[in-house]
């Protein structure tokens, strides 16, 4: 499988990517100004990264939401 990072959403400023490399858990990254933070798909805890705690609430309510669009980015 290739690698690439697919942008699935923005939402308020944040760019919500996936990137499945075929060997790391299922997770998804979000990019605010100079911010990243990864979150486990399962659990939608920021697993890596330093977003500020505001983004990452709204990073968790975006993807409580859209998260058969997620596990479907993930899995293409």
């Amino acid at each position: 499988m290739t690698a690439h990072m697919r942008t699935v959403a923005e939402v308020f400023g944040v760019r919500i990517k996936v990137f499945n490399n075929g060997t790391d858990r299922p997770h998804f990254l979000a990019f605010y100004e100079n911010f990243m933070g990864q979150f486990d798909l399962e659990t939608l805890e920021m697993t890596n990264g330093d977003l500020p705690s505001a983004t990452i609430t709204v990073v968790r309510e975006w993807a409580v939401d859209h998260i058969e669009e997620l596990w479907d980015a993930w899995d293409l």
